[in-house]
């Protein structure tokens, strides 16, 4: 299973029309777990501790092995959406193409589960 935590902020411009399309995201992948967490004053500690560098931002975590794992992260502004559609799909199915990741340029399939 994986889980999707997008940070955001309330007085985040960005954010609020990255939103929606999230929120269509998560209906379409009903096998992810979506969690929005707001950067505020009182958790600095937490998104600072786990890297995260500006907001809209995703960190997508991988909880099929006994060892949960960050696999992706990346900034989540409208025009990633897509990728990230891409990536989820990807790992609804277990393989990945070499086509693009999230950053546009994959030299390798960081994400391809062993199918038994």
């Amino acid at each position: 299973q994986m889980i999707a935590v997008l940070w955001c902020a309330p007085w985040c411009r960005a954010c609020k029309p990255v939103k929606p399309h999230i929120k269509n995201i998560a209906k379409n992948h009903p096998n992810t777990k979506f969690i929005q967490v707001p950067i505020t004053e009182k958790n600095t500690n937490l998104h600072q501790g786990l890297n995260v560098p500006s907001v809209p931002f995703m960190h997508l975590y991988d909880t099929s092995s006994f060892d949960s794992r960050l696999v992706e992260e990346s900034k989540m502004m409208e025009n990633k959406l897509p990728s990230f559609r891409k990536v989820l799909e990807d790992y609804d199915r277990g393989y990945c193409s070499l086509e693009e990741g999230l950053d546009g340029d994959w030299s390798s399939c960081q994400y391809q589960k062993m199918l038994i």
